[in-house]
């Protein structure tokens, strides 16, 4: 879409995803949102921009195609690079907190969240064999986290940062707080698991602050 309009993108991107005609509703909430978050309504054309979404749009397809080994790895990967665009997204739209079109875009970017989380962990149940902890618990901890992320765009957006730095930060809280949902939904949280991710967490926040503190 760098190159194309990006009406013709869409019908292109449509056609690539629908031919051939395998499991289309599998992946279709992180297609949409791909083709939503690189929008040039919400995000100006950049290198990078179009790169992540390039490498998004490849790993759904491959994963959709059966072309990975390890499709697990692949899906995971593909989400966070949907996770940290919501994100980013978010954060280039609104600069501060004031103006109801804030309520109303955190809200929808919870809502992406959520349907992102709910897609993954689905995914994840149908590759597993071991029990799993059940539907209806599920959707109340996607729910849950999708709220909780709702309360974090809230909050980075009163910190004095810019937006690139307030996407990282909540894209690393959305890194954690996935992979605590995906270990505890197949019964592999542990005590030590969480203390890893808290650590791993409390350590690339740091580093990013201290990164914005220096102007890097």
């Amino acid at each position: 879409w760098w190159i194309l309009p990006f009406g013709l993108f869409l019908i292109v991107a449509s056609y690539l995803y629908l031919v051939p005609f395998f499991k289309p509703l599998k992946f279709l909430a992180p297609f949409l949102a791909l083709l939503a978050l690189i929008s040039p309504y919400f995000l100006a054309k950049s290198f990078w921009i179009i790169a992540l979404g390039s490498v998004a749009f490849f790993i759904i397809l491959g994963v959709r195609d059966l072309l990975f080994i390890n499709r697990r790895a692949a899906y995971k990967a593909a989400y966070f690079i949907l996770v940290f665009l919501l994100f980013f997204t978010f954060f280039s739209s609104f600069q501060n907190w004031v103006g109801w079109l804030v309520i109303f875009g955190s809200a929808i970017a919870a809502l992406v969240f959520f349907l992102l989380l709910k897609n993954l962990v689905g995914y994840e149940d149908s590759l597993t064999e071991r029990e799993r902890i059940g539907r209806r618990k599920e959707f109340i901890i996607q729910g849950l986290a999708a709220f909780f992320i709702w309360q974090i765009l809230w909050v980075l957006l009163f910190l004095p940062l810019n937006y690139i730095y307030q996407s990282m930060l909540g894209f690393l809280v959305a890194v954690a707080l996935t992979e605590l949902i995906l270990a505890y939904t197949n019964f592999s949280l542990t005590r030590r698991k969480m203390l890893i991710n808290f650590t791993n967490l409390f350590v690339f926040v740091i580093f990013v602050l201290v990164s914005f503190s220096a102007g890097i």
